[in-house]
């Protein structure tokens, strides 16, 4: 035989693809708010104006900055609004 082979028709792929190993959940680390600092009711790290109000919301639901807990007798309630205002340079 002389010449040129030539492809006739259309390759195929046969088979089935295999996924191997098993998924990696990687876990999102959250930052927890920390202040240490009764009166600092949103966790920023200053005691201001923004902390009152923090504080009136806390009253109603619950907040994870333990700054808001201002008389710290373990809950958030009026008292904590009070003492702060109490406590409050402004």
């Amino acid at each position: 035989m002389t010449g040129t082979p030539t492809l006739t028709g259309t390759p195929t792929l046969t088979g089935t693809p295999t996924l191997t190993g098993s998924p990696t959940n990687t876990p999102t680390l959250t930052p927890t708010p920390v202040s240490g600092r009764p009166g600092d009711a949103n966790c920023d790290r200053v005691i201001n104006v923004e902390d009152r109000l923090a504080i009136e919301r806390a009253i109603f639901q619950p907040t994870a900055c333990p700054g808001a807990d201002v008389n710290s007798d373990g809950a958030v309630t009026a008292a904590d609004l009070a003492a702060f205002v109490h406590n409050s340079p402004t």
